[in-house]
């Protein structure tokens, strides 16, 4: 899909205005929202280990934050950090082995690794919360991220965690 369309523009009777659609019937603002929104890379990454964290990364998906990716993972078990990656939080219930290696993986390529589960091999992560109840990793990871995806009177990202 092309960012740049053929628009026709139309005269809208009373107001002297003319509106600007697009041939697919999109004007130029929905244009660009559609286009804003696509798969851009994200900085931020909230992984789940297994079908059993579904229900925590659906709440993870409800908080509406643009720059982080939540993503399921099931068999099987693979995720490859990008270039883009600044941090990952990987949540798992069970297969905490599967958790552990894929953590490594990102550690290892220099992403700050972040776990929620009861089994982990601290040599993988750089923090791990191990004594939380899964009922609460939706709001433990709400306040991770709300701060660096939210804009507020006072906004940090990324570089200003040192």
């Amino acid at each position: 899909m092309s960012l740049f369309k053929i628009t026709t523009k139309r005269h809208l009777p009373g107001n002297g205005k003319h509106l600007e659609k697009n041939h697919d019937g999109m004007n130029d603002s929905e244009l660009f929202d559609q286009y804003a929104n696509m798969n851009l890379p994200t900085s931020f990454r909230v992984i789940g280990i297994g079908e059993v964290t579904e229900d925590i990364i659906e709440s993870v998906k409800s908080y509406g934050y643009d720059c982080v990716s939540a993503t399921v993972l099931t068999t099987p078990f693979e995720c490859v950090p990008n270039d883009e990656d600044k941090m990952v939080i990987i949540v798992a219930r069970d297969n905490e082995e599967h958790a552990n290696i894929i953590a490594k993986t990102f550690h290892d390529a220099g992403v700050l690794t972040l776990g929620l589960l009861y089994d982990a091999d601290l040599d993988c992560y750089d923090s791990v919360e191990s004594e939380a109840s899964y009922t609460e990793f939706p709001d433990l990871i709400k306040a991770i991220l709300q701060p660096m995806a939210t804009q507020g009177i006072i906004a940090y990202d990324f570089n200003d965690l040192r």
